[in-house]
């Protein structure tokens, strides 16, 4: 096995044997009666989901978050 630009390769075979790569999807929730309700489709980005909560009056965004799903490629 062999390191190239830091991923692990069988010797000879040229297959990539390192980890799946991350890819992450943020979206906007709020909590009702201790129930996770989500507010939004996924965004690609942090700064796409920030932008669009603060499209929401004040009153409402206190109570809204913003998340992170992790999917492994």
């Amino acid at each position: 096995m062999s390191i190239r630009n830091g991923l692990v390769t069988a010797a000879g075979l040229g297959h990539h044997t390192g980890m799946a790569k991350i890819r992450e999807q943020w979206l906007l929730y709020r909590y009702e009666e201790l129930q996770f309700v989500p507010l939004s489709k996924p965004f690609k980005t942090k700064a796409e989901a920030e932008k669009a909560r603060a499209k929401y009056p004040e009153k409402e965004r206190k109570a809204i978050g913003i998340g992170v799903i992790k999917h492994a490629d």
